[in-house]
């Protein structure tokens, strides 16, 4: 039964998590092809006919698409609005008519908001831009390749499609509806370069606001990133239950042949061969883990399903699916083989020796003095029944090693299996209980009146991206606090943030190989200056990564300071 469940758990846990992982790969991989996802986007505060020159002009590009990005509220909701006169990326239509570049009132809004928000085809949908009021009428439902992660800004780590959702305006809708006149701002590129964070910063210099690729875009790398998590969980759990079922197999069979020394005697002194005794019990490792197996891969794909069920609700995609690789029959294969093999190795060690010596139905087994044995001091202090114990586990290591492996195996699971929903919700509360202690954040677009107007207004809050120098390829985010009470997270030694430096993240810090002492520079998007600070401490948390600063050293330095996040109790 041990073995059975050994094999079962094998092919349930490995297979059924291989179903999962390799069907997300494969359901990312046909959407962001079939859809063309590029391989870089930029935002800056304007985009100019020569901008677009300059980077179709660098080695590796072929084709780059400027338009134009708003931000919109809607019914104290927040949507992000694109608007291309021909998009590189192509949006999968989940209902209404395809994007029209010509419409004059259309707007084309994602499936999760649209589904949060009860919208469909036909209805009019009322926007504030600039305090003001605009209608536009719902054409289509959509889902981009390029935020299958959205979260609505860099700041949050988990999608609110309630809060936040996004949607697409044609150009002659964006005059018309909106009357706008500003420049484009925001560039999706095909193509690629080895530096071309490096050139793109060349270009637009101060202009730039944001930059990202597929690799550091979290609308899409969470996704891909989440394909390997899965992957590393099924190869981890797999081997502990193989690992199991070999020694499981060998003990049980081994067992099992010294409790039938007659009839193994018997059938040696009829004439039958030790080989062909031993595939006699080798065939029980056939029968169980052929039949584990079997179960094993008929529960595994409710596996798969479960676990990419479990994903549907933070990823947008269009199409799910369970997909397995060649390897799924490989291991399928191999849990059969190792059960074969291992009832052969005790067979082949517990059949060996003359008719006679079985019919005595006595087992020979060599005693010899331990290690633990020539600690004389140590030996005779144990009691007659330890030094008995002891003994015997030195002497049946398989046994031995057996035992510790499955409970072992067994403390991590319920560990882990206990532990993790524990530990998430205890860095939720970290986060948004200690670290943060605000009740409600206030985006404000004139800081200065807002100030003048509510001095009471205190723990202010500005966040750039920045371009860190050592970082770890990614635009991190630099954060200047103000005084206040409800930013409160603490170093790794248990300091505060003060004035005189940097305070880098430990996610951040350990990925970019950055050290409490060391000098970063720091240039934020927006800016030509770039500046030096000494890292102060790392900071331990679990949310934005990046680097805090505190409004005082900021300013000392002479950057620019115009914060629009207010943090109210």
């Amino acid at each position: 039964m041990s073995v059975f469940l050994m094999a079962a758990l094998s092919i349930i846990v490995f297979v059924g998590l291989q179903g999962a992982w390799h069907g997300l790969q494969g359901s990312l991989n046909s959407y962001l092809t079939e859809n063309h996802l590029p391989n870089y986007w930029i935002q800056g505060s304007y985009i100019t006919k020569d901008d677009k020159n300059k980077l179709k002009a660098i080695s590796g590009i072929k084709k780059v698409r400027s338009g134009t990005r708003l931000q919109v509220n809607q019914d104290k909701h927040h949507l992000i609005i694109d608007s291309f006169q021909k998009p590189l990326i192509k949006l999968h239509r989940v209902k209404g008519d395809k994007y029209n570049s010509q419409s004059s009132n259309g707007i084309w809004i994602n499936k999760e908001y649209a589904r949060d928000h009860s919208l469909k085809i036909g209805d009019n949908l009322s926007v504030t831009y600039v305090n003001q009021k605009f209608h536009l009428k719902v054409k289509g439902i959509i889902q981009s390749p390029s935020r299958i992660y959205f979260t609505g800004t860099q700041e949050f780590i988990a999608p609110n499609y309630a809060n936040y959702g996004y949607a697409y305006v044609s150009p002659k809708a964006l005059k018309k509806v909106f009357n706008y006149r500003g420049p484009q701002n925001i560039v999706e590129i095909d193509g690629k370069h080895k530096n071309f964070r490096k050139e793109i910063e060349k270009i637009f210099g101060a202009r730039l606001l944001t930059y990202y690729n597929q690799q550091t875009l979290p609308d899409v790398s969470t996704a891909t990133e989440r394909v390997g998590e899965i992957k590393n969980l099924s190869y981890l759990f797999s081997f502990i239950f193989l690992l199991l079922a070999i020694l499981a197999m060998y003990t049980t069979i081994r067992r099992l042949i010294t409790s039938q020394t007659e009839e193994i005697a018997t059938l040696k002194a009829l004439g039958f061969s030790s080989f062909k005794i031993q595939i006699h019990y080798a065939s029980f490792g056939l029968l169980v883990g052929g039949l584990g197996t079997i179960i094993g891969a008929l529960v595994a794909p409710l596996i798969s399903w479960y676990v990419l069920s479990s994903q549907k609700s933070m990823f947008s995609l269009p199409n799910w699916q369970v997909s397995y690789s060649f390897s799924a029959w490989m291991v399928m294969i191999l849990v059969i083989l190792i059960c074969i093999f291992s009832a052969y190795l005790a067979a082949r060690s517990g059949s060996k020796g003359l008719p006679a010596i079985y019919l005595r139905g006595i087992e020979e087994t060599k005693a010899r003095k331990i290690w633990l044995e020539h600690w004389k001091n140590f030996w005779k202090h144990l009691p007659y029944s330890g030094r008995w114990a002891v003994r015997d586990a030195f002497i049946n290591r398989t046994r031995t090693l057996m035992g510790i492996i499955g409970v072992a195996g067994g403390m991590m699971l319920t560990i882990a299996g206990i532990g993790m929903p524990q530990s998430m919700t205890h860095l939720v509360d970290k986060a948004y209980s200690t670290d943060f202690s605000y009740n409600k954040r206030l985006y404000v677009n004139n800081y200065e009146s807002y100030r003048k107007s509510h001095p009471q207004a205190k723990q202010w809050v500005q966040i750039s991206q920045a371009h860190f120098s050592p970082d770890d390829g990614y635009n991190r985010l630099l954060i200047v606090v103000n005084k206040g009470d409800y930013v409160n997270m603490k170093t790794t030694t248990g300091g505060d943030i003060q004035n005189g430096g940097l305070y880098v993240t430990h996610g951040f810090a350990k990925r970019a190989g950055i050290k409490k002492g060391d000098n970063l520079k720091v240039k934020t998007f927006g800016s030509n200056k770039q500046y030096s600070f000494k890292v102060k401490g790392i900071i331990a948390t679990e949310t934005n990564q990046g680097a805090y600063i505190t409004a005082h050293t900021w300013q000392k330095a002479k950057g620019f300071y115009q914060p629009t996040t207010l943090l109210v109790g």
